[in-house]
């Protein structure tokens, strides 16, 4: 005889569903906001922001600090209201799209939509992978960030050496990297859900979802961005 499901059980996982909904609604949001800051920045405002960026090169990296400012000020506020947090998280989407204009400016547009779209549907399918698998993926997240530590440091080297290759093959591995990070954050998502809702404490849910958000958003950007590279280095043959 079949068992039934618990009303408990039936109401959290209904509440997980809208929980995930909301997290993938403050990240889609954000990739919105990113996205259209960078296409009026290298269309109606291409000729003003270039010519500020010529004049004033160090407001780049002025932007680049303000993101991981922004990124150490969510730690800050995880406890605080939820509005602040969300208006952090798009004012930190904002600024990064002026950032990736930057980048999307040496790239054609053909390359950019097809990096785009195939960086979501790879987010996606990894995902769901997160999101449905029953294997613990504690230990893959562990060794990604160890890899992605790796990566950053290689790619520091390279500003010196300069060699296409490498940065091929650190594209390949950032790709990689950032996959093992999108099953392993939305399976620890459902963790934190779970934890909150069994802990009796008064959690707030929608700064779980934007700090989810956030994690997830620069999850996709960042396999975007090697992506973008992978098709950018096969065309410029």
């Amino acid at each position: 005889m079949q068992q039934v499901p618990s009303r408990e059980i039936v109401a959290k996982d209904a509440g997980l569903s809208r929980f995930f909904s909301r997290v993938y609604s403050y990240m889609a949001a954000g990739v919105l906001v990113s996205a259209l800051v960078s296409f009026l920045a290298l269309t109606t405002f291409r000729a003003q922001y270039s010519a500020l960026l010529q004049s004033s090169p160090a407001i780049l990296w002025i932007l680049m600090i303000a993101e991981i400012g922004m990124v150490f000020g969510f730690r800050a506020t995880a406890k605080r209201s939820s509005s602040a947090n969300a208006a952090l998280f798009f004012a930190f989407s904002a600024v990064n799209g002026l950032v990736l204009s930057v980048t999307l400016s040496y790239y054609r547009v053909a390359d950019i939509t097809v990096a785009f779209v195939t960086g979501a549907a790879l987010f996606v399918a990894l995902a769901i992978v997160g999101y449905v698998t029953k294997r613990n993926l504690s230990r893959i997240g562990q060794m990604a960030m160890a890899m992605l530590i790796g990566l950053i440091l290689a790619s520091v080297i390279n500003l010196f050496v300069g060699s296409g290759f490498m940065q091929l093959l650190m594209s390949y591995a950032g790709v990689v990297i950032f996959s093992l990070l999108t099953a392993y954050d939305n399976q620890m998502l459902k963790q934190v859900y779970y934890q909150a809702t069994n802990s009796g404490a008064e959690i707030n849910l929608n700064t779980i979802a934007i700090m989810g958000a956030l994690n997830l958003y620069l999850d996709f950007i960042n396999m975007f961005l090697y992506i973008l590279q992978i098709f950018g280095f096969s065309n410029s043959d």
